[in-house]
């Protein structure tokens, strides 16, 4: 439905967008809208690429979770409390293997420390259908940049491989000593590399 919403704007907008970045999520709403036939002729790029449903125990389990945690009233209201405190989202940032500074830091104290945008992440979660989108990769004959963090802890490094291995047209560069907010960590980096067709 997001990748729907996203085709829908930029119809309305005439746009046709020639580079296509996607961050985690973001790279596989680009795949989505590029294999809808709403991205033709972009160069697409997915950032700490979250487009294949985790290996093992993890892949079967975070599907139902996140339903079950979207349909709590009040466990968004007691992250949104617990991200009050800097430590608890220096804890959370620290667990995606990215290093930010304190102004990036504070950002992020203001978005979780909100309900509605955390009851916003748990519903997007609870309705993500990677299954499906796994299934059509070997049909996206789009070129696809994706830029891996080696330190990743949230994509692990392996699902940046096994994403390259199933695009007929990808191509991955590991980013050292970077983790899942590599555009963050270090964005001269990065924005070398999105200028670098």
């Amino acid at each position: 439905s997001m990748a729907r919403d996203v085709a829908t704007l930029l119809e309305e907008l005439a746009v046709a967008p020639e580079l296509v970045v996607g961050h985690s999520s973001g790279a596989a709403l680009a795949a989505g809208l590029a294999l809808d036939g709403h991205l033709r002729g972009a160069r697409l790029v997915g950032i700490a690429p979250a487009m294949l449903l985790l290996d093992g125990i993890a892949g079967w389990l975070f599907p139902p979770l996140a339903r079950v945690a979207a349909s709590v009233g009040w466990l968004p209201r007691l992250f949104a409390h617990r991200a009050r405190d800097p430590r608890q989202v220096r804890r959370l940032l620290d667990g995606t293997g990215s290093r930010l500074e304190p102004a990036a830091l504070a950002h992020y104290e203001r978005l979780l420390a909100d309900p509605a945008h955390v009851a916003g992440v748990l519903r997007m979660m609870a309705d993500w259908d990677l299954a499906r989108l796994d299934a059509r990769l070997p049909r996206l004959d789009a070129p696809f940049h994706l830029l891996a963090g080696a330190n990743d802890r949230t994509v692990p490094l392996r699902n940046a491989y096994r994403t390259a291995a199933l695009l007929p047209n990808a191509r991955l560069d590991v980013l050292a000593g970077l983790g899942h907010l590599a555009h963050e960590e270090d964005p001269a980096r990065i924005a070398a590399r999105l200028l670098d067709p």
